[in-house]
């Protein structure tokens, strides 16, 4: 729904009775009573986002769902709002007395002790000049007997114009990490106005992009649909371009965004773009990492850490899963040994700045896959292995990845497999490296294993061995 306003929704709907209709499987068990909505916009009761936009409106296509707090159901079905006269047919059990009326229908709804959990957006459609559809969350309340009910706005505005012709997606964020989208939770006290709570699946950054990537107008002005809430350190708006660089608009001031109401950030320009592999993932722009495609659709949000900040590898990634960016001047190290026992991907944030790794302690395969991507890796604190699998290990390790890694001050074996001879490591690649040897070691050692079959592919490509002295590699 668009609600062109500043930006109440107030709308008069006459409710008429209706004949009863079939029951539905899934839902209360009474018999369902039809009831015809007939919604009549009020303006003259909205504030007005802009002399363009005078009226609130319905959009073809738009569905609201329909709740029953009595008996904690939501009808399985949308409601579709007939837009030539503003009208909606709505089925409620016999025995409701009340509803609610959810804008824009999701089949994830629920209801329990009038707490209403639904979804705003994270990843919203860019409309030139207008609220993204489907994004703009309102509720109503009304009794059976009513002849009006109130929607109102759950969420805010925020509105910018591009000074720039090739971004393909904008981000918001705050600056402290808060929850702005996601799964939320709305409660809506009868003659109150609509609050928000967020639950562990809310969201920490709202996109908007075009539904076909292709780039946003230059000039034209652009909105997103937020959760209220005060962002205690400000927050932030950030482009990505089609050349694959982000460039951030940041205030550091505390910034409250209220329901109802609508920030404008003007016109974003003069900006400096540079690569941040980070910001492309949270975008949800596929980032290849060792030749492999990541994105947060399929791999869910990554992490940044900075080395400046925390630098301990052990108490942001041992045991984790998921994908993690680094970035920063001082050295990453692991004060206890890692613990790889799920999928993890560890890449430098901005490729043409790999960040420094010096490890002095191992790496302790049990499960899953380790990938390690454009890092330079100084193994002068290490004089066994890098990698070993552990005595306790039940089972093949998936993979060990290293690509575009420069090694320096190799002494040790990378790996050592002998720890459990019956267990093997499904993939080992070594690709686009630099390695300084100091030593004759092998770098990749197994061969105590009674199972090599289980050494399925062991890749090295295009990478460049060398050494300071006359050593054997």
């Amino acid at each position: 729904m668009k609600k062109i306003l500043d930006f109440l929704a107030v709308a008069s709907i006459i409710i008429i009775a209706g004949a009863c209709a079939k029951e539905q499987n899934n839902i209360d068990t009474r018999e369902a009573e039809l009831v015809t909505i007939k919604l009549k916009v009020n303006t003259d009761t909205k504030s007005q986002l802009g002399n363009d936009f005078k009226t609130v409106k319905w959009s073809a296509g738009d569905k609201i769902s329909v709740l029953d707090p009595a008996s904690n159901t939501v009808q399985p079905t949308g409601y579709n709002i007939n837009t030539t006269d503003n009208t909606v047919t709505i089925q409620l059990p016999a025995g409701a007395t009340s509803f609610y009326g959810l804008y824009p229908y999701n089949a994830a709804t629920t209801i329990a002790s009038n707490k209403i959990t639904t979804i705003l957006p994270s990843e919203q459609i860019a409309v030139k000049g207008n609220i993204p559809n489907n994004a703009n969350v309102s509720i109503g309340y009304a009794n059976k007997t009513d002849a009006s009910i109130v929607f109102k706005n759950v969420g805010a505005i925020l509105s910018f114009t591009l000074d720039y012709d090739d971004i393909e997606s904008v981000s918001f964020s705050g600056n402290n990490n808060e929850s702005v989208a996601g799964m939320i939770n709305i409660t809506y006290p009868a003659a109150g106005t609509p609050s928000v709570a967020f639950t562990s699946k809310s969201s920490k950054t709202i996109i908007l992009r075009n539904s076909d990537g292709s780039s946003l107008e230059k000039g034209k002005k652009y909105y997103m649909v937020v959760a209220p809430r005060t962002f205690s350190k400000g927050i932030t708006l950030t482009l990505c371009n089609s050349a694959g660089k982000v460039a951030a608009k940041s205030s550091s001031a505390p910034t409250t965004i209220s329901r109802n109401g609508n920030l404008s950030l003007g016109t974003i320009s003069g900006m400096t773009f540079k690569h941040d592999l980070y910001t492309l993932y949270q975008a949800g722009k596929d980032v290849t990492i060792a030749g492999k495609v990541y994105n947060r659709a399929n791999n869910g949000d990554a992490v940044l850490l900075d080395s400046d900040v925390k630098p301990d590898l052990y108490a942001t990634v041992s045991g984790k899963e998921g994908v993690f960016f680094l970035k920063g001047n001082a050295n990453f190290m692991n004060s206890r040994n890692l613990i790889i026992g799920k999928d993890l991907v560890i890449s430098s944030n901005d490729p043409e700045k790999p960040v420094n790794y010096v490890p002095t302690k191992q790496w302790s395969i049990r499960k899953g896959s380790i990938t390690m991507n454009n890092i330079k890796i100084d193994l002068a604190g290490i004089t066994n292995y890098l990698i070993n699998n552990t005595a306790n290990v039940s089972d093949d390790f998936s993979a060990i990845v290293f690509d575009k890694c420069n090694f320096t001050n190799i002494k040790c074996n990378i790996l050592n497999a002998n720890n459990r001879k019956d267990v093997g490591i499904t993939t080992i690649s070594l690709t686009n490296c630099k390695i300084r040897i100091l030593s004759g070691k092998p770098l990749f050692n197994a061969f105590k294993c009674s199972t090599l079959y289980k050494y399925k592919n062991i890749i090295f490509e295009n990478n460049v061995f060398y050494s300071a002295s006359a050593v054997n590699s």
